[in-house]
């Protein structure tokens, strides 16, 4: 809604390509190209917003078209057009009506300034549209915009000529797509049209039918029978509305059958003067009884439970609890005057990160949290007070949703995000000397911070009616209240824009854009460290011999042995050399050792390296994300 609109196609071809900007005139009563007030009067809108400045020959003589230039108006290959202004409904269109009172007139800016729904109910502004034609390529790939389609429903035409499936076509019946596989269509430009049988509303429901028809002789005459019929229908859900109930009827009846011949019969018949019969006479009687005993399927309960609405449908939740997500979070900033870290204005500069404490994010493998499991190591089963421990014991379904009904197959075990806080142990990228201690934990830990950030693939919370967070979260302070120690802390969820920029440089870091031979003009370097230069067109660690070492180095781009060389860093411990304790800074001066990894944190968190432990992810030195063990039971969870 800026300056950039898709329509949804690609390869567009400049010489069938023609647009207008168009606008609803209260006045005129008609749409126009053009409006009628101010300097602008009678100049097309099209001119107006600067893509009207060149003729076909890309000569600088307006001629009342678009002009198609690629990479400034149009970006053909992604079906993009491109404003050549800023907000063009908005701020420009003002500019160029040059009076307040026309701009608050016409001037859509609340396309700008709110949501894309706001903007929306803003009627008498929202009277602009695009209007042209283009011919483009959708690709091989038609999306029919329906699933679990019925085989053989599907029929392609490509020009009036029906095409061939498996020839010309092929179906995914289940996910609904069609894919050309004849090129010269793809490549003539043919006009194809799809039809189909959508049976999307039909739901998968398992029935089963089962009968038994019996015939008794008990003379040449007379024949007993019995007839029973049941059928069952299986709900995919305990949870089923009014209307939608699953069956359980049986039909069950009898019939009896009797036939006999009679002569004598025949000759009373005869003795009518006007009547002569030959055939014997016959006498039949026919019963039936059957009765209907209708049921419903033990699914739903004993006395047959239904819904005429239990509301879950209209709730589309956003799971968020999973751990590998999460990234660490960039300083929060707040420019309302009141900010609690202000270092998150700065760019460039390492005081940017001087309050971060260290914070990490995880999730307990059951394997460790449950008795019954073959995998959990005795002496973690037999340990009844590990097990026990709210901070890492195992968390039950109905601990949080007493009345919640599980599918059948569903586990009662729910999944929790782990978080741990330690406000007075260093976070990474912090390099601030002033804030510690001679025993290498930082000052003031009421004034510290650790957090974690994730994006949502739901942006505009007001259209998706997104109206609240649910999440349960233990007392993170549990064991010091039962020591009697009253301590707190505070807890932000932050939504709207959240900056990606980690360590804020204005550039951006990807590990996979970092030379594999150490190639100085493939980088840049800034105050945290090194920025690759190339273009990212991949994510992925490179794949050749040795490259991963190259690769895998963290935000700042620098390896172990880099970062003991690097100014900031060296100076950080040159500094603290002469605050902490010689063991202490012997602790933070850890290399590439995973043994000395293993050392720091046992110095740091103060724990029993030989507890039972569990395999999670934390930030030890400034700049590094590294794999480490860390025993569970002294990380407190949210």
């Amino acid at each position: 809604m800026k300056n950039v609109y898709a329509l949804g196609a690609n390869s567009l071809q400049k010489a069938t390509f023609n647009l207008q900007i168009q606008y609803m005139s209260d006045t005129v009563g008609v749409i126009t190209n053009y409006i009628k007030d101010g300097p602008i009067a009678e100049k097309l809108l099209l001119k107006v917003m600067n893509l009207d400045r060149l003729n076909a020959n890309d000569e600088s003589y307006p001629d009342g078209r678009f002009d198609f230039v690629e990479g400034y108006t149009v970006y053909a290959s992604s079906g993009r057009i491109i404003f050549p202004v800023v907000e063009p409904f908005g701020s420009h269109l003002a500019s160029r009506l040059g009076s307040d009172a026309l701009a608050d007139r016409y001037c859509y800016q609340e396309l700008y300034d709110s949501t894309l729904t706001q903007a929306q109910q803003v009627a008498e502004k929202n009277k602009f549209r695009l209007k042209g034609e283009y011919t483009a390529s959708s690709g091989a790939e038609i999306n029919l915009g329906a699933m679990n389609v019925a085989r053989g429903s599907v029929r392609v035409t490509a020009g009036g000529t029906t095409l061939v499936e498996n020839s010309d076509y092929s179906v995914d019946y289940t996910m609904g797509v069609v894919t050309i596989l004849n090129e010269s269509i793809i490549e003539s430009g043919t006009n194809v049209s799809v039809s189909l049988e959508d049976l999307s509303e039909y739901s998968l429901q398992r029935k089963t039918m089962m009968g038994l028809d019996a015939q008794y002789d008990f003379s040449k005459d007379l024949t007993f029978g019995a007839t029973v019929i049941n059928l069952h229908e299986k709900p995919l859900t305990k949870k089923v509305t009014s209307g939608d109930i699953p069956i359980n009827n049986t039909i069950y009846g009898f019939n009896l059958k009797w036939n006999k011949d009679f002569m004598w019969l025949t000759n009373a018949v005869n003795s009518i003067p006007w009547i002569n019969a030959t055939a014997p006479s016959n006498f039949s009687i026919t019963a039936e009884y059957a009765q209907l005993v209708a049921g419903h399927s033990d699914q739903i309960g004993r006395d047959g439970n239904v819904y005429l609405d239990d509301f879950e449908s209209s709730e589309t939740p956003s799971d968020i609890s999973n751990p590998s997500v999460w990234q660490l979070a960039s300083t929060p900033f707040d420019d309302s005057g009141n900010a609690l870290f202000p270092e998150a204005s700065l760019s460039n500069n390492t005081d940017y990160g001087k309050n971060r404490a260290l914070f990490s994010w995880y999730s307990i493998d059951r394997m460790f949290t449950s008795q019954s499991s073959n995998l959990t190591p005795s002496h973690i089963k037999n340990d009844l007070e590990q097990l026990s421990d709210h901070r890492v014991r195992q968390v039950n379904y109905d601990e949080i949703y007493p009345n919640k009904e599980l599918a059948y197959g569903e586990t009662g075990v729910l999944n929790v995000l782990n978080m741990a806080f330690y406000p007075q142990e260093r976070g990474p990228y912090n390099v601030d000397s002033e804030g510690m201690g001679r025993d290498g934990r930082l000052l003031n830990p009421e004034k510290r911070w650790g957090g974690m950030m994730r994006r949502l693939e739901t942006s505009d919370f007001e259209t998706a009616n997104i109206e609240y967070i649910e999440f349960w979260m233990m007392d993170p302070f549990i064991k010091s209240r039962e020591s009697g120690i009253d301590i707190s802390g505070d807890l932000y969820f932050n939504l709207g824009e959240v900056s990606e920029d980690i360590l804020k440089d204005g550039k951006k870091f990807y590990e996979s854009g970092m030379p594999t031979d150490g190639d100085p003009a493939q980088y840049t370097e800034t105050t945290w460290g090194r920025i690759p230069t190339q273009n990212s067109i991949t994510y992925a660690f490179n794949t050749s011999s040795n490259s991963r070492q190259k690769q895998d180095v963290g935000y700042n781009g620098l390896t172990s042995e880099e970062e003991a060389t690097f100014p900031t860093y060296q100076n950080y411990l040159n500094q603290i050399k002469g605050i902490v304790r010689p063991e202490v800074y012997d602790s933070i001066n850890i290399t590439i050792s995973e043994e000395r990894i293993m050392m720091t944190i046992k110095h740091l968190s103060s724990i029993d390296i030989n507890t039972s432990t569990i395999l999670m992810e934390t930030l030890l030195m400034p700049t590094i994300l590294r794999r480490v063990i860390v025993p569970h039971t002294k990380l407190p969870r949210m």
